[in-house]
């Protein structure tokens, strides 16, 4: 068997369980119930006989003799079930038959860890009643019954002709789509590891496993001791230079790029991982995760030694297509049998991360020439106003219109905002294989993926390009839906368009552009500042999770401080994650928009654990608000999963990649704050809870204001008021952060006891309220003034109409 049989054979070793349940057999009638006497390596084996194409059918002996397994490769496919189950521990009652939430296993104790809640039994799709879990969920055998037919019908579209490698492939995304919530063991085993999760692992282990001799996998199998046997590398590459390349832009153009210049590097990260698969001859199953500026992958021993030339031509291209901009950092680290148990992994996930540390510290080291003098001189002439790289390609660009001012453009950042465009009426993504061409010289943005043997192409909701046919020379093409899966009719026009088959899965992407017409003009950030509610502002928002790393090194754990860490787990935790992230979050964007008469939200980048959005000022802090609320409820209520934000507000015109520094700086405060877990907006950082206060005391004062006599001096006066707070804590003789007394007290007592006296009882009634609630919210009282006083400013327009 060659790898991909093997690779094949792997990701449907269990299949049976999925099978079975949807025939009904969940209970075991005697001990040892099928999930440990074997039962379903029957029920794996009559579906790849009955169900994959002829050709294809020999790999069912080695599923169905999983448990006696007979040569090498059963041998390495058995091995590989077993080491990716490293977190199975066999529970003393029956488990339920959904999916455990992998954030309700986070923390030391049941007292850290939320109550349990489940996934349903659904296909994937961005749906709150699909993606969110929930106490009690259907675990029957209609539910399963109904997901495996759905299942099945899609595997039975299948090309007959289908080779071993492309049938993984398109495999590995229907179990994505089928199985993401179908629990791989629960009889007598915690549920909290997806059925695709498993197979995945396996797989990608099984393929690793093969480089192993019989004695030895026979010596793993019966868990004998074998010295320093390594049975497979863990491999993490890390992108540094992201922000800086998308961010640090000017704003002649910066609208149209932004979007365009993110897809790219989530492109870039992809196509490096896939070309690394593609020169060690591993399947898809082995890219454990990629997503956020990183990846990680699973290699066999034997192709370790691949990894440093793989680095220098990285590098190569790296300063050959963006002059050193941009470096991809690789390190690795062996994995022995012993560490996929649950006391070990968690240590191997740091080790690979401090070794890539090492290597983004060393990046261009051994790179000939990277001191020989670059760019072109300081030549104004090819320096391209929108990135300032000297090119040799740079042109000008409008310079017959006399609408808009010439700019000086090179062909990358030119081709960056026809990306940014074509993203914006795409529905569907194409990953298409074609020759590797190192001599390819740079260019627009397909030249560098073309030096890794990557073709992309955009199609609308119909299956059209946007625009212009990809030329793909080999390999099968993967048609990926942004937003939701691709419907049968799209994926077999796009067969009928390539002349070949292809496999459909998901990417999702929070592709959200906001437009300011009827003819899909994007909206500047010019016009985003001016859909903005009282002050004319561009808002900048930055998020992240926080501790996300310790989440993953150290999250799963027992009260004793042992890791219950498993790469299992860690896969499925980045499974969430990316959901989350690159899925749900885009939702949320476009909500916002379509309930609002001009769209106002510009989703950058959001990706991994961390987004970038910008947007008309006023609607970022709600939008920011959900997030970190749908994000606890994502994660089970979980309180040791939660996340940071900064807002900061700029002129449409301002420099992005200032802006994008200055909310950094915002998002650092927060994460100031004791247990993080908060934002800052307006220069002021608060807790979630606190911030929630400070939007319905904002709501508060603008009613108020409303009443006659009261108007916009109100906030003014609470303004003043907390300046004079503030004042008072930073001239406190200890220097604290927390809450001083200080004349402010009696002034605020004073002031607005004597605005009460001159307004309306209703109003007034209000207004002692908030005397008497400043002396314990000031903070909050402070902030939501600021606002309420932001929403309300008058524009230039209507000041001067008055």
């Amino acid at each position: 068997m060659d790898r991909a049989e093997i690779a094949l054979a792997g990701l449907l070793l269990n299949i049976g369980k999925f099978y079975q349940r949807a025939e009904g057999q969940f209970e075991s009638l005697e001990p040892g119930d099928y999930e440990h006497n074997g039962g379903h390596a029957t029920w794996s084996a009559a579906f790849v006989q009955d169900l994959l194409p002829e050709h294809l059918a020999s790999i069912a002996s080695t599923v169905l003799n999983q448990h006696q397994p007979s040569d090498v490769p059963g041998k390495a496919v058995a091995l590989a079930s077993r080491l990716a189950s490293g977190e199975r521990a066999d529970q003393a009652e029956e488990q339920p038959r959904n999916l455990l939430s992998i954030f309700c296993q986070i923390g030391e104790d049941e007292k850290q860890r939320p109550a349990p809640a489940y996934l349903p039994l659904a296909p994937l799709e961005l749906d709150e009643n699909v993606i969110f879990p929930r106490e009690e969920v259907d675990g029957s055998q209609q539910a399963y019954r109904s997901l495996w037919d759905e299942f099945v019908q899609a595997v039975q579209s299948l090309d007959a002709a289908i080779d071993a490698a492309s049938c993984v492939e398109s495999l590995y995304h229907l179990l994505m789509r089928y199985a993401w919530s179908v629990p791989s063991a629960f009889y007598r085993g915690t549920p909290d590891i997806s059925l695709f999760d498993h197979s995945r692992v396996t797989s990608a282990l099984a393929v690793c496993l093969t480089d192993q001799d019989e004695g030895t996998l026979d010596a793993l199998l019966a868990q004998s001791h074998v010295d320093q046997v390594p049975v497979a590398y863990l491999v993490e590459g890390d992108m540094s230079g992201v922000q800086r390349f998308i961010y640090t832009i000017t704003s002649k153009g910066a609208a149209k790029g932004l979007r365009g210049r993110s897809l790219y590097l989530q492109l870039l990260t992809e196509g490096i991982a896939r070309w690394m698969l593609r020169e060690m001859g591993l399947p898809i199953t082995n890219l454990v995760y990629v997503g956020g500026g990183h990846f990680y992958m699973l290699i066999p021993p034997s192709e370790v030694a691949r990894l440093e030339g793989i680095q220098h031509y990285l590098d190569d291209l790296m300063l050959r297509h963006h002059d050193g901009a941009l470096y991809v950092a690789l390190g690795a680290v062996p994995l022995y049998a012993d560490d996929f148990q649950a006391t070990a992994f968690g240590a191997k996930w740091r080790e690979v991360g401090q070794a890539v540390g090492e290597a983004k510290r060393r990046r261009f080291a051994e790179t000939p020439g990277i001191f020989d003098p670059r760019g072109h001189g300081g030549n104004e002439e090819t320096e391209c106003q929108v990135c300032h790289a000297e090119r040799l390609d740079v042109e000008w660009e409008n310079a017959d219109d006399l609408d808009a001012p010439p700019v000086r453009k090179c062909a990358l950042c030119s081709s960056l905002e026809d990306l940014g465009w074509a993203l914006g009426q795409a529905s569907y993504l194409l990953l298409g294989e074609t020759e590797p061409d190192s001599a390819i010289q740079p260019g627009e943005w397909r030249a560098m993926l073309h030096a890794l043997g990557l073709e992309i192409a955009l199609l609308d909701e119909q299956g059209d390009w946007v625009p212009g046919e990809p030329h793909l020379s080999r390999g099968r093409p993967v048609l990926l839906g942004l937003r939701e899966y691709p419907p049968e009719d799209v994926r077999r026009r796009v067969n009928r368009k390539l002349g070949r088959a292809v496999a459909s899965g998901i990417r999702f992407t929070a592709n959200v552009t906001p437009r300011k017409d009827s003819r899909g003009t994007v909206a500047t950030f010019e016009d985003l500042q001016e859909a903005s509610q009282g002050l004319k502002r561009l808002g900048v928002l930055r998020m992240d999770v926080d501790d996300l790393g310790h989440l993953f090194g150290f999250g799963f754990r027992r009260a004793d401080g042992s890791s219950l860490s498993t790469i299992a787990r860690v896969a499925s935790l980045s499974t969430m994650m990316s959901i989350f992230f690159e899925g749900w979050v885009g939702e949320l964007c476009r909500a916002i928009n379509e309930a609002s008469p001009q769209e106002r939200i510009y989703s950058i980048y959001s990706g991994g654990d961390d987004l970038f959005v910008v947007g008309s000022w006023d609607a970022l802090p709600a939008l920011a608000y959900q997030i970190s609320r749908d994000l606890s409820h994502f994660a089970a209520g979980n309180s040791l999963v939660h996340v940071s934000a900064g807002i900061t507000l700029h002129g449409g015109k301002h420099p992005l990649y200032q802006a994008a520094q200055q909310a950094a700086r915002a998002l650092d405060s927060a994460k100031d704050l004791d247990g993080k877990n908060a934002i800052t907006f307006l220069g002021q950082s608060l807790h979630w809870p606190d911030f929630a206060h400070a939007a319905k005391l904002c709501e508060r004062l603008l009613a108020i204001q409303q009443e006659p006599q009261v108007g916009r001096s109100l906030f003014h006066l609470l303004g003043q008021l907390y300046t004079e707070y503030q004042s008072t804590r930073r001239h406190a003789r200890n220097g604290t952060s927390q809450y001083v007394y200080g004349p402010w007290m009696w002034h605020s007592a004073y002031l607005l006891s004597r605005l009460a006296e001159r307004v309306g009882e209703s109003a007034a009634k209000e207004i002692r309220q908030l005397r008497d609630d400043l002396l314990s919210d000031i903070e909050v009282i402070g902030l939501a003034a600021r606002w309420a006083e932001a929403l309300t400013k008058p524009s230039q327009s209507s000041r001067e109409a008055q």
